[in-house]
């Protein structure tokens, strides 16, 4: 896939991410709050992927070190309709912040190129999202969370 095409895409749905407002705090998700966590998942993933490759594949080493990164990153940001970092850094889902992938490097044994990224605290259901770098946005189990993160 051409990183045109990638830019592309994370710009709609950069733009999802604005239309799509904010929970209502009711039990329920609604699409739009669906729509919202995914958009930011994926413009977040993005930029990660930026992250790993300016800093010879390490990951942060904490949250705060990534949350600087993208401060510096702030005109690249508005090109995604990203006013701020902190639009990234919540799931509009379960209203949590997201837990970014840290310290330590973690990928599928199938698809090391592409890293996990961040995924949600508490999910909807019984089921979190998490994304890899480049926005490969996966509905994970509690347990498969625990256990492709149990390091994390």
């Amino acid at each position: 896939m051409s990183q045109n095409f990638d830019m592309l895409a994370a710009l709609i749905v950069a733009s999802l991410l604005l239309s799509a407002g904010c929970s209502s705090g009711s039990s329920s998700v609604s699409s739009s709050d669906d729509l919202a966590t995914r958009a930011a998942m994926s413009v977040l993933s993005e930029f990660y992927g930026d992250y790993l490759q300016s800093h010879k594949g390490h990951p942060p080493k904490d949250s705060a070190d990534f949350h600087k990164y993208l401060e510096s990153r702030s005109e690249d940001l508005n090109i995604y309709n990203v006013d701020s970092p902190d639009q990234l850094f919540t799931s509009s889902r379960d209203g949590k912040p997201l837990v970014i992938v840290c310290g330590k490097r973690l990928a599928p044994a199938d698809s090391p190129g592409t890293p996990w990224a961040a995924y949600e605290q508490m999910g909807v259901d019984g089921k979190r999202f998490a994304v890899r770098v480049h926005g490969g946005i996966h509905e994970l189990s509690d347990d498969e969370i625990a256990q492709i993160f149990r390091n994390n």
